[in-house]
């Protein structure tokens, strides 16, 4: 940018402008000889200073010298508010100021302290920016100090020899044809005549080692590509001697001066220096580093800062070939790579498979239960009938009552698990509903984090007969019951109501009337424990016996229900979907799922998926066993598969059921008067598939009404609860088949397809899920990664991050 200097006549504004203008305008742009001013007067920049005609005020302005065109036109403003001592940059509010028209005079001229600073002083100390370019060069002292500068004279008086040719000789060396190495390495000269040579420019010091590589031409005697040393002691003037050897400080202590070297040759040698002391031109590029240069604060780790035993502050490096762990020692049994193997049973992303030794991958399933352990410590309830997970580990709610119970009701409290998952400690009994005429049948679902809603039929012959419904919520181990409210006075006593979770404010019931003999469901709202009912809607028409209805969710707008209707020749078992909108459901077509003569029929159904069910059944035949099979959903359409034949039925003794993901299921049947057994099946094909059985036995047997119930309580660890209160239950340990290696499924494999796992590696990235660093992370029973441990789960690894793990 550059600034012309010139005086004009004083000008005054033609408009009035605040301090926050950014333009203005002057009576006139006049020179003192009349003729108008434009921009090429004033140069790229230039200021102005505004005053009003008192004299008591004046605020300093940068303008923009390209604006000003005509009187007419705005001058544009660069910067206002400058400060009086000549600053350039600094803009001062309290210096903007509002400056009325005709009343301020502008000037223009050169006696503003900001254009006054943009001048080279010719005395004085002064720090000066840009290029100056000089016609004739400046004449400089003879230099004193390191810094000062020299002239042509000095400098060659210094470097070249006074000889005929004083350009092409420095001081008896020839000229380089190239530039001397700026780096300092390797730097070519040829000996002309007897001459001295200095080093020291090269950073050397006395007794410091040179080596003279000789290039082109040699003497007589001497090889390519070999290293001489150059003897600098007693030497004489017609003589160069150099030799392969070096003789200890023969090179550095030639003459009297420091780093200085006498050389003598009549030949002319070419000769490389190289300095083995300094860094080669590739080291120094490699100095710019690929992720931050060297620097104070970024330091190189030296040998120094690594250890093989994993010492406080050190980069733990490689102990021996082995990878090494975290203090130091070996990690064995590495493998990084994944390999591909045919599944056996479907496997989704993230599980836990192990490798047969045929080379099969297999989920990471359940083996047989063991032994079980005998509960010392029985509810104290009477007719254990349910049990129901809670959200802390080793706590369950357990629930008796409801089923033909013609002096009491419903009760229930929540039992602790110990220590060693041996047995149990019992919470306070709470009664959910108690009444001289007892109660019949129940149903209870989860709707929230600890919420439960029941469903029940009071018996007949008092006040309070019909379906009724609450709410109960559970806060460690106590119990809070909500209101009782009544759905339908006139309910049957032959059927047994049911209840599909919604949302966390929305269930479905299941019920049947007596004065009707009609199947009905309602959509129940739920604020708190406090419940709202809603209009009912007719599912089924035409029932003529005694029934049991299971009804499960399918999503926050859908069920499914299942129910048996014994009527001789025509008996049969019923399925249908019901979709919901807000408070009202909508019946699908009934779908016929069993046929059989005079069947009295006996249900649990539980959800797989969104698009499966795991029914069991039984009928009242003394020749057919109980039945297991799954129901596929797809729309309204329900499509029952092929049946397990599980033990031999036992009347209207009810089934207990604990689904383990999608792969497996629990199933609690009975087998005779004292004894029940506890199935493991395979679910994850288009048909249940028995794994294992084992035989539980009861210590007494309360009549036909017995209870079964099994519920998780913790990782791999169940209980199985069998008949009433003098009646046995067991804790269930189930136990992960064992292999000589165990993968994680990198992606989902179906049934007999190939996939890729990963085997024992040092990290590997888990796709689909988020881990907790620095967490030990356990098998579930469902094959996938849970924080969540318990005595019988297998260890899995340890999160590096939040997406890798390593194998332990």
């Amino acid at each position: 940018m550059s600034t012309k200097f010139l005086t004009a006549p004083s000008k005054r504004l033609s408009e009035t402008i605040t301090g926050a203008s950014t333009s203005f305008k002057l009576n006139n742009i006049l020179g003192w000889d009349g003729t108008a001013l434009s921009s090429a007067d004033f140069g790229t920049r230039h200021w102005a200073s505004f005053r009003n005609s008192a004299g008591t005020r004046m605020e300093l302005m940068e303008f923009d010298p390209t604006t000003v065109t005509s009187a007419s036109s705005a001058i544009t403003i660069v910067k206002r508010g400058l400060e009086f001592d000549g600053d350039q940059v600094t803009e001062t509010s309290a210096n903007k100021l509002t400056w009325i028209k005709g009343d301020t005079i502008v000037e223009l001229g050169s006696h503003i302290p900001q254009l006054l600073a943009n001048t080279v002083l010719i005395t004085g100390d002064q720090t000066i920016a840009g290029v100056k370019t000089f016609s004739s060069s400046p004449v400089v002292p003879t230099p004193v100090n390191p810094t000062d500068a020299v002239n042509k004279n000095f400098a060659e008086s210094l470097a070249f020899s006074g000889a005929s040719d004083a350009s092409t000789t420095v001081k008896g060396l020839s000229r380089l044809s190239t530039s001397p190495n700026t780096s300092l390495g390797t730097v070519t000269m040829t000996i002309a005549t007897p001459c001295v040579v200095s080093l020291t420019a090269h950073g050397l010091t006395l007794n410091d080692s040179i080596v003279f590589t000789t290039t082109g031409a040699l003497p007589s005697g001497l090889s390519t590509s070999t290293t001489y040393y150059v003897i600098a002691a007693g030497l004489t003037a017609d003589a160069f001697q150099i030799s392969t050897t070096l003789l200890g400080t023969a090179l550095n202590t030639s003459g009297s001066q420091s780093g200085v070297h006498t050389l003598y040759k009549t030949t002319p040698v070419s000769v490389a220096i190289t300095d083995t002391k300094l860094p080669t031109q590739a080291e120094n590029d490699a100095l710019a580093g690929t992720s931050g240069s060297p620097s104070s604060s970024n330091k190189y780790v030296t040998n120094d800062d690594t250890s093989t035993s994993g010492a406080s502050g050190k980069v733990v490096r490689l102990n021996g070939t082995a990878y090494p762990a975290a203090d130091g020692s070996a990690i064995t049994g590495v493998d990084v790579k994944a390999e591909s193997y045919t599944a056996s049973g479907a496997i989704d992303q993230n599980d836990s498979v192990y490798i047969s030794a045929t080379n099969t991958v297999k989920s990471l399933y359940p083996s047989a239960q063991g032994t079980g352990t005998s509960v010392s410590t029985t509810a104290t309830n009477s007719l254990a009938m349910r049990s129901l997970s809670l959200s802390t580990n080793g706590l369950y709610l357990s629930i008796s009552g409801g089923d033909k119970d013609n002096s009491g009701g419903l009760t229930c409290q929540v039992r602790t698990m110990n220590a060693a998952e041996s047995d149990f400690s019992n919470g306070t009994s709470q009664d959910v509903y108690i009444t001289s005429n007892g109660c019949n049948g129940y149903d209870v679902k989860s709707i929230g984090t600890d919420k439960f809603m029941f469903i029940f039929q009071a018996n007949t012959g008092g006040a309070g007969a019909g379906i009724k419904t609450c709410v109960i919520t559970v806060s460690g181990t106590t119990v809070t019951v909500g209101a009782i409210t009544t759905i339908e006075t006139t309910g049957s006593l032959g059927s047994l109501p049911s209840i599909a979770k919604l949302d966390t404010d929305k269930a479905l019931i299941f019920y049947k009337k007596d004065s009707d003999s009609k199947l009905y469901c309602q959509v129940l709202t739920v604020s708190g424990t406090t419940i709202t009912t809603n209009t009912p809607v007719n599912v089924n028409n035409s029932l003529t016996l005694a029934f049991i209805t299971q009804a499960v969710q399918l999503g926050t707008d859908s069920t499914a229900i299942v129910y048996g209707d014994g009527a001789g020749a025509g008996a049969a078992l019923y399925g249908r979907t019901i979709s919901v909108s807000g408070t009202t459901p909508t019946v699908n077509a009934e779908q016929t799922l069993v046929t059989q003569a005079s069947s009295s029929w006996r249900i649990g159904l539980q959800v797989i998926s969104a698009t499966k069910l795991l029914l069991a059944y039984s009928e009242n035949t003394s020749t057919t066993n109980d039945q297991l099979c799954h129901i596929a959903l797809s729309g309204a359409t329900m499509t029952k598969s092929s049946n397990i034949a599980l033990s031999a039925q036992r009347g209207t003794n009810y089934f207990g059921f604990s689904t383990i993901g999608t792969k497996y299921a629990l199933i609690l049947d009975s087998t005779s008067a004292t004894t029940a057994t506890l199935f493991l099946v395979n679910i994850s094909g288009t048909a249940p598939v028995q794994i294992s059985t084992q035989t539980l036995t009861s210590l007494t047997n309360s009549g036909n009404r017995l209870g079964y119930a099994i519920v998780k309580v913790s990782p791999w660890t169940y209980t199985a609860k069998i008949g009433n209160i003098s009646a046995g239950e067991y804790i269930v340990k189930l136990t992960p088949l064992s292999s000589y290696r165990i993968a994680i499924a990198q992606s989902a494999i179906a049934d007999t397809a190939s996939g890729n796992v990963l085997i024992r590696y040092k990290t590997q990235t888990l796709s689909g899920i988020t881990l907790t660093p620095a967490t030990i992370y356990y098998v579930d029973d469902t094959g996938q990664p849970t924080t969540n441990s318990s005595l019988t789960a297998p260890t899995l690894g340890i999160s590096i991050n939040t997406t890798k793990i390593l194998l332990q």
